[in-house]
């Protein structure tokens, strides 16, 4: 069962992060807030003055990214 979540991080190209970050604060209702200041672009969107959405710009080509199979136990 899940508790909490502190934060959580999307990676994407620069064009669907900003289609995120429009979502996220047009329809969710975060707000966007202070970011430090990381060698990839991005975003830190907020709920009530905490940072719960990290929207970063992907160094890679997330299309061919090879998720490790989960083995069920």
């Amino acid at each position: 069962m899940i508790n909490g979540i502190n934060h959580y991080n999307l990676r994407s190209d620069p064009e669907t992060t900003e289609v995120l970050k429009n979502f996220y604060i047009d329809v969710v209702g975060l707000t966007l807030g202070l970011r430090p200041p990381f060698k990839n672009g991005g975003y830190w969107l907020y709920a009530n003055e905490k940072d719960v959405l990290h929207l970063s710009f992907s160094k890679n080509n997330i299309e061919n990214l090879q998720l490790p199979m989960r083995k069920n136990t």
